[in-house]
């Protein structure tokens, strides 16, 4: 439920298309995993990439130059040297309360409260039955 929701943000305030190598591309990377126990539920882990942290909380400053070397056959070149530039990237602030916001706190504090109830009672009527007995 919150990784469909931050996926939908992302593509909503950012230009990715979903293309691209997994570590390279923020949709791709962004996940959130269940941390499970002994047969219970420990936490969410959020995991993303780092261009997605910098679109998340924007960069002002200089962009280093140095150079840039090309993979691809196509090129005539190998490489070409990159000036220094100044970047004024803006804050999405994508990541900013998104529990809440796509619903799984709500979901996970009624089912913990549905769980935790049942086992109270099934406790109680336990202890009910043990003093029954004696």
């Amino acid at each position: 439920m919150t990784q469909n929701y931050l996926q939908a943000i992302m593509q909503q305030r950012m230009s990715v298309q979903g293309n691209g190598k997994p570590k390279d591309n923020p949709l791709k990377a962004t996940k959130v995993i269940a941390k499970m126990g002994d047969y219970r539920l420990l936490g969410l882990n959020f995991k993303t990439n780092k261009v997605a942290m910098i679109q998340n909380y924007g960069f002002t400053g200089v962009r280093q130059g140095g150079e840039v070397y090309y993979k691809n056959a196509r090129y005539n070149i190998n490489r070409s040297s990159r000036n220094a530039a100044s970047v004024n990237l803006p804050a999405l602030q994508l990541f900013d309360d998104f529990y809440q916001k796509s619903g799984a706190a709500a979901f996970l504090l009624n089912g913990l409260k549905e769980t935790r109830s049942q086992a109270l009672i099934n406790s109680l009527s336990n202890r009910i039955l043990k003093l029954n007995q004696e």
